[in-house]
């Protein structure tokens, strides 16, 4: 008798009837709709080829089982309750030690795969889907568009901005010059004036010589030799007052931009779920569009990497954080000895 599944599909008899799965060509449990609707189509392909034959009714019957299993693998209850029958009927024909599973370096790829997705998932939340929301944010605000709409966030960025206009408009206090921060050069020094009859010069034996002291203890200092040294101890604090303004002032600049960008941010979420790709001109919504679907190519290849296959305990995910928790661990373990050592 003809075979069609060994002639045209290669299943051997031995493992005849097929599972849906088996049928397909795909592996076993596979959960992608993407994979299982591709293989339906090249098997159902194939098939037509031969319905012009001799065995045009075996085709039919053929395309009939694949059309089945194509309905039945992308409907997920429908999944799930055949998952379950399956994997009974080979527990109990082979037993669970012998349930075919996938190769380790699935795991090893998905692990991979997982890190790279992860990674790319932070880029867009991050940097890129904020980015294009504070550009979108800032036309919004340009051409006074939905006013109506968002009333209070306009009077929190109208509050905001007008605190960093007096951030800026504040001058910092000026400093006053004195004879310290202007050494005198030569030039400046005045020369004395050259000795006459009436004003002798000065010899060792006319320049008064200091008293001596006395039993009442060292000779203090005078409010000539204090006076440099409060100077100096003034200027000390007056910069370092300074200096603290400056922090202060930075620190509140930082603070009210920051939430400057928020807030446009919001408003261009806002308007976003309002009118979608007409919250603004299309360069702007299309890199709102495109960082969104982006995420969501993200949050669907993190959702399948997830997924534990049945009768399996690992996941591409649970590898990946096995991998990383080990790393971490090791380099913990790394920094403890160099530090006892």
């Amino acid at each position: 008798m003809f075979d069609p599944y060994r002639k045209w599909l290669g299943i051997p008899s031995w493992e005849q009837p097929p599972n849906h799965y088996r049928l397909l060509g795909i592996n076993l449990f596979e959960n992608d709709p993407d994979v299982i609707e591709t293989a339906a189509d090249r098997q159902m392909g194939h098939i037509r080829n031969y319905q012009a034959g001799k065995h045009s009714e075996l085709s039919q019957r053929l395309l009939n089982e694949l059309s089945a299993a194509r309905l039945c693998l992308l409907t997920p209850e429908k999944k799930k309750a055949y998952d379950a029958k399956l994997q009974a009927e080979l527990a109990a024909r082979y037993g669970d030690a012998v349930i075919p599973g996938p190769p380790f370096g699935f795991y090893v790829r998905g692990a991979v795969k997982y890190f790279g997705v992860v990674a790319r998932q932070l880029w867009l939340s991050r940097f890129v889907l904020p980015r294009a929301h504070a550009a979108l944010g800032q036309d919004i605000v340009g051409n006074d568009r939905y006013r109506d709409r968002m009333p209070e966030l306009y009077a929190r960025l109208e509050e905001i901005i007008q605190r960093l206009a007096e951030l800026q408009a504040a001058k910092p206090r000026g400093t006053t010059e004195t004879a310290e921060t202007h050494p005198q050069t030569p030039e400046d020094i005045p020369t004395p004036p050259p000795p006459t009859a009436e004003t002798p010069p000065e010899t060792p034996e006319n320049t008064p010589s200091p008293p001596p002291p006395t039993a009442e203890g060292p000779e203090q200092p005078t409010d000539q030799q204090q006076q440099p040294e409060a100077s100096e101890s003034g200027e000390q604090a007056s910069a370092v007052k300074r200096a603290t303004r400056r922090v202060t002032d930075a620190t509140k600049s930082t603070y009210f931009s920051n939430r400057q960008t928020a807030i446009l941010r919001e408003m261009a979420r806002t308007a976003w779920k309002i009118d979608y790709e007409r919250a603004g001109p299309a360069n702007l919504t299309t890199a709102v569009r495109n960082a969104l679907t982006g995420l969501e190519e993200c949050r669907a290849e993190v959702k399948t990497l997830s997924e534990v296959p049945p009768g399996q305990v690992l996941s591409p995910k649970r590898l990946a954080r096995i991998v990383l928790g080990t790393a971490g661990l090791v380099v913990m373990l790394f920094l403890l000895l160099r530090w006892m050592l």
